[in-house]
């Protein structure tokens, strides 16, 4: 099945698969060749935030143009039935259905052993079926490596607005188990670093609130925060603002952010998801897909990483910490090699 939409311009428009409606649902355009496998990929929100979804979109557009597969974009709205969204989208004549989020995980495993013959990716999440292969990210690794160099940075009184006190912040989207690994690999790293050093933190409540992220970034910074990583996907974009306007400074996640604001943005937590996207789509056109297993994206695997921060570098000119690159190399390599230990999420 091939889905065109025969315009150069992004399309909303509403899906209908048996008679069900998949609200703001988008599909778009993909190489017209090889229309025997079509895929698609589910989100729980809008492309845009230049982050989270955008780069399993952009994961998903390359599988396209060097596999010559078509695939269908599926966005279900804040206000959709998720279990209509994912049985509508689990029955269309697709071969595999990419859950690119968490929130979908319990629908997963409790509805996927009703489509034996598809074949299912789960992103972010484990879930344990034959047809279902999940793709594990190491997030504590990458956050660890984010907050050593946050503490790295906040600790070289060259670069303006430092001092010997500066704290570091973190704000997340959504409380959950994900973000709470992230939160506490953030901590681990900037205190392996200093292990003086205050780290705030805060939830959005919401990972498309740009004004909340905004405001609760804007307290930190007044509480001597200096640099600020957000996880909250397009929320994270009123977190550079306020680092603008604070003209103090933050960390990206999932995408390289580091142009949004240049000269305020360190680097970001390259979150490979885009990888985890092509990568399974590969081994679908190869015929060498196989459910029933977790594909674990680590540091050493390059599943996550930082920037190089030649966007910063440029900015500060000779103020920039020369060896800040080799120093989160080094911790880089110890969490490789099993030297440098990240301790799990507290039992609640």
């Amino acid at each position: 099945m091939c889905l065109h939409i025969m315009r150069a311009v992004c399309c909303v428009m509403l899906l209908w698969f048996a008679g069900t409606a998949i609200a703001a649902s988008e599909v778009r355009d993909a190489p017209p060749h090889h229309e025997q496998m079509t895929v698609a990929l589910l989100l729980p929100g809008h492309l845009g935030d230049r982050s989270y979804n955008d780069a399993l979109y952009e994961g998903l557009v390359r599988a396209a143009r060097d596999f010559g597969i078509n695939y269908a974009l599926v966005v279900a709205d804040s206000g959709s039935d998720l279990d209509k969204v994912f049985e509508s989208t689990a029955s269309s004549p697709v071969e595999l259905v990419i859950s690119g989020d968490p929130i979908f995980r319990q629908i997963l495993a409790r509805r996927v052993a009703e489509y034996p013959k598809k074949r299912f990716v789960a992103i972010d999440m484990d879930v344990y079926a034959p047809n279902v292969l999940s793709v594990v990210f190491a997030s504590e690794e990458g956050a660890f490596l984010a907050g050593a160099a946050a503490a790295i940075f906040a600790g070289h009184e060259a670069v303006p607005g430092m001092s010997k006190n500066s704290a570091l912040g973190w704000i997340g989207g959504e409380q959950n188990m994900l973000m709470e690994e992230f939160k506490h690999g953030f901590i681990q790293g900037a205190v392996y670093v200093n292990p003086q050093i205050r780290v705030l933190t805060g939830y959005v409540g919401s990972f498309d609130d740009p004004a909340r992220a905004k405001s609760i970034a804007a307290d930190m910074y007044a509480e001597g925060a200096r640099v600020i990583m957000h996880v909250a996907g397009r929320s994270g974009l009123g977190v550079f603002e306020a680092a603008d306007a604070a003209k103090a400074y933050a960390i990206g996640v999932d995408k390289n952010q580091d142009t949004v604001k240049p000269g305020r943005i360190l680097t970001s937590l390259l979150k490979r998801v885009d990888l985890a996207v092509w990568y399974t789509i590969a081994r679908l056109t190869s015929g060498t897909f196989e459910g029933g297993g977790i594909l674990k994206m680590n540091v050493g695997n390059a599943g996550m990483s930082l920037t190089d921060m030649r966007t910063m570098r440029y900015a500060l000119g000779v103020a920039f910490p020369e060896e800040l690159p080799g120093r989160i190399e080094a911790i880089a390599q110890g969490i490789k090699t099993g030297t440098i230990k990240i301790a799990p999420v507290p039992a609640q």
